[in-house]
């Protein structure tokens, strides 16, 4: 049974992964989300981009790292106790990287 729910959690990881991949695309390459943010002071994803760049990178390889471990630890035993674990980092890192640093607001300047 563990074996399945492993299966299974492979591949929602995974899932997570592609999906924040594409939302990390779409506001920083396309700056789509660029209208939701102008309210209240918060960042563009053009100024994250600029301030927080290699941040949002690290912190989307993060998951992509943790699921490539993964994946190597269940070719060779699809039982082991700690994957379960490592799918908790993964979708807990992968939903952070879905709204990357949105809640950010710029500092006024006095």
């Amino acid at each position: 049974m563990l074996k399945q729910k492993n299966k299974l959690m492979n591949s929602v990881s995974l899932a997570v992964i592609v999906i924040a991949g594409i939302v990390h695309l779409l506001a920083r390459k396309f700056h789509v989300f660029d209208h939701t943010m102008h309210a209240h002071g918060m960042l563009t994803s053009s100024e994250m981009e600029s301030q927080y760049g290699p941040t949002l990178y690290m912190l989307l390889a993060l998951p992509v790292v943790l699921l490539a471990v993964t994946f190597a630890i269940y070719a060779r035993r699809s039982d082991h106790p700690i994957i379960p674990y490592l799918h908790t980092l993964i979708l807990t890192l992968g939903s952070n990287i879905l709204n990357p640093l949105s809640k950010f607001r710029m500092q006024p300047t006095s």
